[in-house]
């Protein structure tokens, strides 16, 4: 309620310069999903997402230098369902990039939604500063897609199944600790038992795997598959998890180095566990090498895993 009345407050002088405020929903987007590093939210309340759409447009505003940003995307409807614009908004430029597929990107300026944006993501952490605008995409969700030059997919606290406090970390169930992550039903793996089978909707081997980033650690991780990465692909998020019966056609698509976030408190803003549905997939069975790298840190931790085979 306190989050509505200051958007209200806010708003007030653009509404009466403007006169949205009586403007209807009728062909307007109805939902908008912005997300940083370490949550996502739905904009609803109509006022704001007719300021968003109304004063962010495109202009002749140069691109930035990279940045920490966030990401936004009304969530497609039956009236809206797939030319849809994206945004990549950097507060210290005070400029958001603008794509509406498959138009290429344009830049522009944030006008009077400026404090609209600031306030919607106050709290929240930005996503790191990417090596070139160009590697970051939007999709419907505000999450990216996988870059083709990097190869890293990158997900957000609303792909996460659940948190617990950091002095409360689930047992490790048949775990694999590497660094601060945690993969259950990883270990003891020597034979088929307890692999799924290829099948012929999923011709792959699957191997259920939940994974948690520790609260400790303090910020999110890099997971990667090293070595003979063509074999295996990590399926920790939604995106993949709902594609069982197109993997056929796209393995090679499916990725193999995902950014996961460590999501925090909403109230206290501490560190969580972190724990995020999945596993992998494989080609053949046999062993499997991951990395896991702490974002911020150089160093990384390593190890290398037999699923279905004795010895690596």
């Amino acid at each position: 309620m306190a989050k509505r009345i200051l958007i209200a407050v806010l708003l007030a002088p653009v509404l009466s310069l403007t006169g949205l405020g009586a403007a209807t929903a009728k062909d307007a987007i109805t939902r908008l999903r912005l997300c940083g590093a370490s949550t996502c939210i739905t904009v609803r309340d109509m006022t704001t997402l007719q300021i968003l759409m109304t004063y962010i447009v495109p202009s002749t505003a140069q691109h930035p230098a990279p940045a920490p940003y966030f990401r936004f995307a009304p969530i497609p409807t039956r009236r809206w369902p797939s030319s849809y614009p994206r945004y990549v908004y950097v507060p210290s430029a005070k400029l958001v990039r603008i794509r509406y597929p498959p138009s290429r990107a344009t830049w522009g300026t944030v006008g009077d939604a400026a404090p609209i944006l600031q306030h919607l993501t106050a709290g929240m952490r930005a996503y790191v500063t990417p090596s070139a605008w160009q590697a970051v995409t939007v999709t419907a969700h505000a999450t990216s897609s996988i870059h083709p030059q990097t190869g890293l997919a990158t997900a957000s606290c609303a792909d996460a199944i659940y948190t617990t406090p950091a002095p409360h970390p689930p047992e490790p169930v048949q775990a694999v600790r590497i660094g601060p992550a945690v993969f259950s039903s990883l270990a003891n793996l020597t034979s088929a038992r307890g692999i799924d089978k290829p099948s012929k909707s999923l011709p792959f081997y699957t191997v259920k795997s939940p994974l948690t980033i520790l609260a400790r650690s303090g910020h999110g991780v890099i997971i990667t598959l090293i070595g003979e990465a063509s074999n295996a692909a990590f399926v920790y998020l939604p995106l993949w998890l709902h594609r069982l019966t197109a993997w056929h056609y796209t393995f090679s698509q499916v990725p193999r180095r995902i950014l996961l976030p460590l999501c925090r408190a909403s109230q206290t803003k501490l560190p969580m566990n972190t724990h995020y549905a999945g596993g992998l997939l494989l080609r053949k069975l046999g062993c499997v090498a991951i990395q896991v790298q702490v974002i911020g840190e150089t160093r990384t931790y390593r190890a290398r895993i037999p699923i279905g085979v004795r010895h690596c």
